[in-house]
């Protein structure tokens, strides 16, 4: 999953809204973070169509060393 990975390399944790056969929408877990992903999967069902990006973090990243 693209999302998973963008949130891990970035540090940020996404909440999926909408998970649908249809469509999916993802947004950051801060609340008030303005950064939200919308899409649909393609014909081959295997990739996804990204239809909305708001690609700006106004939260600060939540990078743990564990």
């Amino acid at each position: 999953d693209v999302i998973l990975d963008y949130s891990i390399q970035g540090g940020f944790r996404l909440k999926r809204i909408k998970n649908e056969r249809r469509r999916i929408t993802s947004r950051c877990l801060v609340k008030g973070c303005p950064w939200r992903v919308h899409g649909f999967p393609t014909y081959d069902r295997k990739t996804y169509m990204l239809k909305t990006l708001k690609d700006e973090h106004n939260c600060l990243s939540a990078t743990t060393n564990k």
